[in-house]
């Protein structure tokens, strides 16, 4: 009447695993904070175009309309090459966006400040300045992200420390010859699990609570894709402490149906 129940996995390997994985989001963030600050800094070295002045003497007209186009192209392959060997510049940039200038920096900062920066004669004064606020939007964006990347993996050293020890209890109980139990031992064991369900469950809420917090900060809800979703996106599972949990759920549940089944084999036995 024995039924199956088993440790859920290499806790300690999987908990490292998710480690690994923030571990690398936290430092690339911050690699890219330190790329735009770069960016910013160079682009506050870069001429803004001046506004076209008319001139009633045709040649001082030409001559000016001709410095002034020298400047916007100068200007233009300023910008570029500054996102370039900044931003593109990024060991991982290929692996995680790989996208060309024009498209990176539109995603970035938009439309309408990609064709004041790319089109020759349209970085004005005004656009240079909103650039610069954008700049300075990404970097508090990612900033955040750090902060959210620090609370997740807080959040993963508490779950750690509760559910490990669960599991490796699972273990223990497994190597033992439950039939064997004497009913004092059996019902021991059975009050264990009880605590450890409590505990496991404990867990669960803690992560809910966590993964509710990240929601409210980011603005997301449960139908849209959230900030854990994003983190564990190329790992098995979305929500890998969830599922552990429900995991560890499931298997002291069958501890206790085997508990039971050895309890009324002794008293059939009797």
């Amino acid at each position: 009447m024995g039924r199956y129940c088993a440790p859920v996995r290499d806790l300690p390997a999987f908990f490292n695993a998710l480690n690994t994985v923030m571990e690398t989001e936290r430092s690339r963030t911050m690699a890219e904070i330190e790329a735009f600050k770069k960016f910013k800094r160079r682009i506050s070295e870069v001429p803004s175009t001046q506004t076209q002045q008319l001139n009633h003497q045709t040649q001082h007209m030409v001559i000016e309309n001709s410095n002034n186009q020298a400047q916007a192209c100068d200007s233009q392959a300023k910008i570029r090459r500054a996102y370039q060997e900044t931003v593109m510049n990024l060991s991982f940039y290929g692996s995680e966006y790989g996208e060309p200038y024009p498209e990176s920096f539109a995603e970035e900062f938009g439309a309408e400040l990609t064709a004041a920066a790319c089109n020759s004669g349209c970085f004005s004064p005004k656009a240079k300045t909103a650039l610069l606020t954008q700049i300075d939007a990404a970097i508090q964006e990612r900033s955040s992200f750090v902060t959210s990347c620090d609370t997740e993996m807080e959040s993963l050293t508490q779950a750690r420390a509760s559910i490990v020890p669960i599991n490796e209890e699972i273990r223990r109980f497994k190597q033992k010859r439950i039939p064997t139990m004497c009913f004092g031992a059996l019902d021991a064991h059975y009050t264990r699990f009880e605590t450890l369900e409590k505990k496991c469950d404990k867990s669960g809420a803690q992560r809910q609570r966590t993964i509710h917090r990240h929601r409210e900060k980011h603005n997301t809800d449960t139908d849209e894709s959230d900030i854990v979703g994003y983190f564990y996106r190329e790992q098995e599972m979305s929500y890998p402490i969830l599922t552990v949990c429900g995991q560890i759920g499931r298997s002291i549940a069958y501890c206790q149906a085997e508990i039971e089944d050895a309890i009324i084999s002794e008293w059939v036995w009797e």
